[in-house]
């Protein structure tokens, strides 16, 4: 916004009012090429907090890709060398598959981790609960 209405001519220029390496700045503002779900999810739950892996999501180019790369950086937690590297070779083209049954499973994990506990009623909770029980013991099978 400051750099389209006139106020910095370049990201060097915001960047040097703020105290920040001009890279840092245009990294971030271009951060926000990122679905707005991402984001937010981001933002509310500090998924992630390291910039090169957020920077490393924004290079991806399609948004089912950035998904589900998502999902599985949440449910796998790699290394930021790891993350990295997976996304060097999906950009590559050395596409890493991942077979339709953990694109589901990615991607409800993603949703589960995204969800407004303070929301539901306690009743709900207690249900919740159970299923989860139900379903730590079948991962622990």
């Amino acid at each position: 916004m400051l750099l389209k209405n006139g106020v910095f001519k370049k990201y060097s220029d915001l960047a040097s009012s703020i105290g920040k390496p001009a890279a840092e700045v245009s990294r971030t503002v271009n951060l926000l090429k990122l679905p707005s779900y991402i984001i937010k999810d981001i933002s509310k739950n500090k998924t992630i907090t390291t910039l090169k892996i957020i920077d490393g999501l924004r290079r991806l180019k399609d948004e089912k890709t950035i998904k589900r790369m998502y999902a599985w950086y949440i449910e796998t937690t790699p290394s930021r060398g790891d993350f990295l590297l997976r996304v060097k070779e999906i950009l590559n083209k050395n596409i890493i598959t991942i077979s339709e049954p953990r694109k589901s499973f990615n991607s409800k994990i993603a949703l589960v981790q995204s969800i407004d506990y303070d929301a539901i009623s306690d009743d709900k909770c207690e249900e919740i609960d159970m299923y989860m029980d139900e379903i730590l013991a079948l991962i622990k099978q």
